[in-house]
């Protein structure tokens, strides 16, 4: 279950009722002491005591209700959400139902721990997935990483599987090579988990894959096709051979009229056509010089 998705969107529905600017605090802000009804109601000595306590009562069943629909939190889908909502069905305030789920389904408030290092090695690449599915969900790993807090390097462990479970695919190899190389020689260091590698995963997806040309599906029969060049040197290149093109026409055109010149037609001998058939020449006899046919003519 994304946890964090879940909260702000209850945030955000809050926030739109209320018709205020802000509601519950961002998740990335909240603490383990944090108190939902110290936040939303002010003091009794306030003039808006009463009214800010009815409301939060008000909100609170809205919100209980919400959260034991069916649809809200799946056995199948959430179960350890689930789990923790059954076991505060006897709770009535709605509020302390959802920051017991968020606190106990996140690390950073002191629930559940999280082995990030086995959460890295999950990242996997379906084949046939979009290249933008499987960025997106490193990118949410990442998130959730920081928000953690994680301090041993998980996050460029995270970089190094993205880059190398793509340089694996034939198609995504030249496109992954240099980064491969540097990421590697990255890992050479003895301290690399107190650094930050050079490329975040966005910088990887817009610079090496996005405007590399790289295919938009990862399969292992997809092809690379290596960068085009630019729109302007196409058509210099297209210009420079129709220039070479004309320069020839016109040579040969030149030729051809040096060729027909009375001087040179004089001088150059006449050759029959091949295609002409030659002249029928009838033998003739010595003494009188008639052919044949002229001799059966005269009978």
């Amino acid at each position: 279950m994304d946890i964090k998705k879940f909260y702000e969107e209850i945030n955000v529905t809050l926030t739109t009722t209320l018709s205020s600017m802000v509601c519950l605090p961002e998740y990335k802000d909240l603490s383990s002491t944090f108190d939902i009804a110290t936040h939303l109601i002010p003091p009794e000595i306030h003039t808006q005591h009463i009214d800010a306590r009815n409301a939060y009562k008000q909100f609170s069943r809205t919100l209980l209700l919400h959260l034991q629909q069916n649809k809200t939190i799946s056995p199948t889908m959430a179960p350890r959400a689930a789990l923790i909502l059954q076991e505060n069905m006897l709770e009535e305030c709605g509020f302390k139902v959802l920051f017991k789920i968020i606190k106990e389904l996140s690390p950073q408030l002191g629930g559940e721990f999280r082995d990030l290092q086995e959460y890295v090695k999950t990242l996997k690449i379906n084949d046939g997935e979009p290249v933008l599915e499987y960025y997106l969900r490193a990118v949410k790993m990442s998130q959730e990483i920081n928000i953690q807090g994680d301090k041993t390097g998980q996050n460029n462990r995270l970089i190094h599987r993205f880059i190398a479970l793509l340089f694996a695919v034939p198609a995504f190899t030249e496109c992954m090579r240099q980064l491969m190389k540097a990421i590697t020689s990255f890992f050479r260091a003895p301290d690399n988990h107190t650094l930050e590698f050079q490329d975040s995963l966005q910088a990887i997806y817009s610079t090496y894959i996005k405007d590399n040309c790289a295919p938009t599906f990862i399969t292992a029969k997809a092809k690379y096709l290596p960068p085009r060049p630019q729109v302007a040197l196409v058509k210099g290149l297209e210009i420079h051979m129709n220039n070479e093109i004309q320069d020839k026409h016109n040579k040969d055109i030149y030729e051809d009229d040096q060729l027909h010149t009375p001087i040179i037609a004089a001088a150059r001998p006449t050759i029959p056509p091949s295609h002409h058939k030659p002249q029928y020449t009838p033998s003739r006899c010595k003494v009188c010089g008639k052919s044949q046919k002229e001799v059966h003519e005269m009978l």
